[in-house]
């Protein structure tokens, strides 16, 4: 094992993989008794009624941690997939352009996802009191993505949406106007 290993890898097609955490100050590790389950596969397609924008991908998160990511260009499959829950997450090029969708894999299961997407316009206006906050830098985070947008000289933004969302906003540099 190299002596900057942090995990071992253990795979097998058609059972999926598990990583294991080592510490490479050690010489010697017991790894333990590993156990593979069946693995899965997930489909992924944008709908025939949907055209996504160049470059949208599309990653395999579990527990808040990417396990793969992929253009999402026709057709996109994840194979040898651990069974467990999961979320897709869906990006496009633009800030806020993300869409989530959660899933359950059991073992041997074959998923197949069609990716809708109805988008809209989020606006806004960055305040501080009373006053406008021009030129502002805003941070959106979600559990699982974050978007950056600024705005414009009068604090209002405006982005395209994929999915409604819960996030946290943090809001940095703007110039207060003279009271």
């Amino acid at each position: 094992m190299a002596r900057d290993a942090k995990f071992v890898c253990i795979e097998h097609p058609q059972y999926g993989r598990k990583r294991i955490p080592v510490d490479p100050n050690q010489t010697d590790v017991d790894l333990g008794s590993v156990t593979l389950a069946h693995a899965g596969r997930i489909e992924v397609a944008a709908s025939p009624y949907l055209e996504l924008p160049k470059g949208t991908t599309v990653a395999l998160v579990r527990k808040r941690r990417e396990v793969e990511k992929k253009a999402l260009e026709g057709i996109v499959a994840f194979e040898d997939v651990d069974p467990g829950d999961y979320n897709l997450l869906v990006a496009g090029p633009e800030p806020l352009q993300h869409k989530v969708i959660p899933i359950r894999v059991a073992e041997l299961e074959e998923k197949k996802i069609a990716v809708e997407i109805s988008p809209y316009k989020l606006t806004g206006e960055v305040r501080f009191g009373d006053a406008a906050l021009p030129n502002a830098k805003l941070e959106l985070m979600e559990r699982d993505w974050t978007g950056k947008l600024a705005a414009d000289d009068h604090g209002q933004f405006a982005a395209q949406m994929w999915d409604a969302a819960e996030f946290a906003a943090l809001v940095t540099g703007g110039v207060l106007g003279d009271p």
